[in-house]
């Protein structure tokens, strides 16, 4: 074979493997296109809460609290504008199947809590006095004149909470609430909403792990109370339905504030949550009956509010 004959045989393979290349490298590189693309048209379920804009045949018009933007899902259930909606729906590249709808609050309610926020909320003081209870009302914070051990760890006012309801298993055969039990609770009471003292420690000081733990406590004292002696609660006016929602939307205040930051202190205040949501029969209507206990923008709290008693 002759030197010219090589060379060109040389260049024709060289030509050959060139278009082989190439040829790998397209098919390559449609196949990671056509993988790209299907992965495009997965369907994804997605949640949003929602200001209902306009309720129409088969559909709703919403506005996302998060994005400020405005969305259509075909619906043929009917919505009044200004409800807060919690929506699920299931997104596969342009399409958009609706999954569910639930009403978070009507919009009188959303009203009707804003109205309430804006206002001053009047308080009940408690205080015991050679074993009489007296109840006076107020705008302001009282001082609790409750003496106690000075310590600068918060771990101890926990403790004394949890004593406080275990104490209680010690009372189920008294038929009318000790002594002991009234000035328990009258501290109790002092120290979460009046600015009083446990264990040298105020309730404003505690970090949020420790502020839930408290609260939590304190609901589940609460409902012994009014389960083994609701007549005591009658010597204090009002104070059991106040007592209670004002209870209940300081634990979820404290709660969503510690979720928010996915701390290893959500999940403990979540688990008791769950307990709380069983012992106590807090529906959905109880947690926002509450919240005009609260402040801040209503329709952010109450949707957070909504998502913790929803999923646990």
């Amino acid at each position: 074979m002759s030197n010219v004959d090589y060379k060109k045989r040389a260049l024709v393979l060289s030509f050959i493997c060139a278009l082989v290349i190439i040829a790998l490298a397209m098919t390559i590189i449609s196949l990671i296109q056509s993988l790209k693309d299907d992965s495009d048209f997965n369907p994804v379920e997605k949640h949003l809460y929602a200001t209902v804009l306009e309720s129409g045949n088969n559909y709703v018009k919403v506005s996302d609290l998060e994005k400020n933007e405005s969305y259509m899902f075909m619906t043929k259930n009917k919505y009044d504008e200004g409800d807060l909606v919690s929506i699920s729906y299931i997104q596969n590249n342009d399409d958009v199947t609706t999954k569910n709808i639930e009403i978070v609050a009507k919009k009188n309610e959303i009203e009707d809590l804003n109205n309430t926020s804006d206002n001053e909320i009047p308080t009940t003081s408690v205080s015991t006095s050679n074993g009489a209870t007296t109840t006076s009302k107020s705008s302001s914070k009282t001082t609790s004149t409750t003496s106690q051990k000075v310590v600068s760890n918060e771990s101890d006012v926990v403790s004394f909470f949890k004593e406080e309801y275990e104490n209680y298993g010690n009372y189920e055969k008294e038929k009318s609430i000790p002594e002991k039990a009234k000035k328990g609770f009258v501290t109790i009471v002092d120290f979460l909403f009046y600015d009083g003292t446990i264990k040298g420690k105020k309730f404003s000081e505690l970090t949020n792990a420790a502020k839930a733990k408290v609260i939590y406590y304190a609901l589940l004292i609460d409902s012994k109370i009014d389960n083994k002696w609701p007549d005591y609660k009658n010597t204090i006016k009002n104070k059991a339905t106040d007592l209670k929602a004002k209870l209940i939307a300081k634990y979820m205040e404290v709660t969503t504030s510690i979720c928010d930051k996915n701390t290893h202190a959500c999940d403990v205040a979540r688990d008791d949550f769950k307990i709380l949501k069983k012992s106590l029969n807090l529906t959905w209507n109880v947690i926002k009956d509450a919240a005009k206990y609260s402040y801040g923008k209503i329709t952010t709290y109450i949707s957070a509010w909504y998502e913790t008693w929803r999923d646990n």
